[in-house]
C-alpha cells in the first residue's frame, strides 16, 4: 500500500513508474498525465527531479499534489539520469519497476503490454526499442526480486 492507495490491481502485480526529470518541463506534465490515464490500475508514478533550473521542481510537486499515486524526489542539483534512476528504484514500491523517459520517447501504452505479457514483453521491449533502461530495470528486478510475475 502507497500513501493509502493499494497499488495491486486484479491479475496484475504492482508497478512503479520510476519518470527522471531534468530541466523537462514542457514535457513533464503531459507524461505523468499519459501515465495516469492508463487502463490498468495498481501503480505509482515515482518522479526524481534532478536539480532542474526551469521550474520542473514546483510542477513536479503540483502534480503529487494533485494525485496521490504521483510522488516526488528532489535532488539539489543534477546528478545525471542514472543517479535519478537509482533514487526511482529506492523509493519504489512495486514489484515490477518500469523506467521511463519524462519527454515522451516512452509510449506509456506500453506498460499494458508488458503487464499482459510478462518477461517476454520486457526483453523484446528492450531489445527493440533499444531502451537500456528497462533491460536494466528488468535485471535488476530479477537480481532483487522487483520482478515477480
Amino acid at each position: 500500500m502507497a500513501n493509502g492507495v493499494s497499488t495491486r490491481s486484479a491479475g496484475h502485480p504492482s508497478v512503479s513508474v520510476i519518470i527522471p526529470c531534468y530541466n523537462l518541463g514542457q514535457y513533464l506534465d503531459e507524461a505523468v498525465e499519459s501515465v495516469l490515464t492508463q487502463t490498468f490500475q495498481g501503480f505509482e508514478i515515482v518522479v526524481v527531479n534532478d536539480g532542474s533550473t526551469d521550474g520542473s521542481d514546483e510542477l513536479c510537486d503540483d502534480l503529487a499534489r494533485m494525485d496521490q499515486r504521483v510522488k516526488v524526489v528532489h535532488f539539489r542539483r543534477n546528478y545525471g539520469q542514472t543517479a535519478a534512476m537509482m533514487a526511482g528504484f529506492d523509493h519504489a514500491s512495486g514489484d515490477i519497476i518500469v523506467p521511463m523517459d519524462g519527454d515522451l520517447q516512452n509510449d506509456p501504452d506500453d506498460i499494458q503490454l508488458l503487464l499482459d505479457n510478462g518477461a517476454e514483453a520486457w526483453m523484446t521491449y528492450a531489445i527493440t526499442f533499444g531502451e537500456i533502461a528497462v533491460g536494466i530495470g528488468l535485471i535488476f528486478g530479477i537480481l532483487t526480486g522487483f520482478a515477480a510475475f
